[in-house]
């Protein structure tokens, strides 16, 4: 390599890796989010154990009704643009009121449709959207794209606050 070759070269791998911080993570339309866990007895039920665990909140049409069976949905209860994931992060403690999950949307960024989710992959540790095969970070709680056309991109998923519920309850999950 010649010595005027070296700094362009330098110059182009300073500029790939600036732009691999550049990660949109406002593909999803802003919708309400609104997730309580009134009690203990709640998170114990619906809420994630321990880390690497995931659990998704879908409510169906609006109703009293949705994933996962059972949990108490209202009318003031929203779940997003595709859903919510719940993510039990690598650091994660298993209280939630010392270390939060992390939430993020369920809609792929790269298909921005409501019904095309990510999903789990445990073997891979990590999200996975079956359609256009992306693949996302979520037991390190960034959300960042790690493959596909995500990765391509620079499409992230939409994060959503966890924190103690003070009137709400025990833990409440908002955007």
């Amino acid at each position: 390599m010649s010595r005027s070759a070296a700094p362009l070269l330098a110059v182009a791998a300073a500029l790939v890796l600036t732009a691999c911080h550049d990660v949109d993570t406002k593909r999803i339309p802003l919708m309400p989010v609104r997730i309580p866990f009134a009690t203990v007895g709640d998170w114990h039920t619906y809420g994630v154990g321990g880390a690497a665990m995931a659990v998704s909140f879908i409510r169906v049409n609006g109703g009293t009704h949705g994933t996962p069976a059972g949990y108490p949905y209202t009318g003031l209860t929203a779940t997003g643009f595709g859903g919510v994931l719940l993510v039990g992060t690598f650091t994660y403690s298993g209280d939630p009121l010392l270390t939060p999950p992390a939430a993020f949307d369920l809609a792929c960024p790269v298909e921005a449709r409501a019904d095309i989710r990510i999903a789990p992959d445990y073997k891979e540790s990590c999200a996975r959207c079956s359609t256009c095969g992306s693949t996302y970070d979520i037991f390190q709680a960034t959300g960042m794209p790690l493959s596909g056309p995500a990765a391509k991109l620079g499409y992230g998923l939409k994060s959503y606050r966890v924190a103690a519920g003070g009137s709400s309850g025990y833990l409440l999950i908002t955007n």
